[in-house]
């Protein structure tokens, strides 16, 4: 009698869970879908991970390419030769392979930019669907318990739209924050280093850029 009593009250304590879940997940996903995202901590952090990666990429890329004009400019710098008759040279040319790396390297950051933009844009609804789903598998799967005639057949609908909402719902947006996470405390220390270099390498850049545009002049006043 008492085993029956602790089995019911599982159960009962189940439907009430499950219950409770279905509500929930529905309730979270429509105003998702209604541009109430903000009301699902999940989707407002994995959102703002999403818009915070993208403004420091842009922000890379931003640099990037003032390294990348600045060592373009210095390339074209001429300075004039008069060993056996007068010539223009062009001495910085040698930099026109770090240039090159660096244009490619301000393409990555800026594909980067534009795919966390992006995520941080489609996440809500992806994930207000999925909770959808996620919901109607969650509550349909209780209700149709009560027709025994139908549950065989909508079970392994509901299952599917279980599992692919908890996918969407909740199993993505909780990676995208984890891996984000994980990822910034075990780069952080490159991520500086990188960010260093690339502060130091615009600034000889622009150093360059001074110094050539003055030996110019000299050229021209000689």
């Amino acid at each position: 009698m008492a085993h029956k009593s602790h089995d019911y009250q599982r159960k009962r304590t189940r439907l009430i869970v499950c219950t409770i879940a279905g509500l929930l997940a529905l309730f979270l996903g429509f105003l998702g879908l209604f541009g109430k995202s903000d009301w699902n901590p999940v989707v407002s952090v994995a959102q703002g991970t999403a818009q915070d990666i993208s403004k420091v990429s842009i922000g890379v890329y931003i640099s990037l390419r003032a390294i990348n004009a600045a060592l373009s400019t210095v390339q074209e710098i001429e300075v004039g030769a008069s060993i056996v008759g007068q010539a223009n040279l062009q001495p910085l040319k040698v930099l026109e392979p770090v240039d090159d790396t660096v244009e490619r390297v301000a393409d990555v950051v800026f594909l980067v930019a534009t795919g966390a933009a992006l995520a941080g844009v489609g996440l809500a609804p992806v994930v207000s669907v999925g909770l959808v789903v996620l919901g109607v598998g969650l509550l349909g799967k209780l209700g149709f318990r009560l027709i025994p005639t139908l549950a065989k057949t909508v079970n392994p609908v509901c299952d599917k739209g279980i599992a692919l909402g908890l996918a969407f719902g909740l199993a993505i947006p909780l990676m995208f924050v984890l891996g984000v996470w994980v990822g910034e405390r075990t780069t952080e220390a490159q991520m500086n280093a990188a960010v260093g270099e690339i502060d130091a390498i615009a600034q000889q850049a622009n150093i360059l850029i001074g110094a050539g545009a003055t030996g110019t002049d000299e050229n021209s006043a000689t």
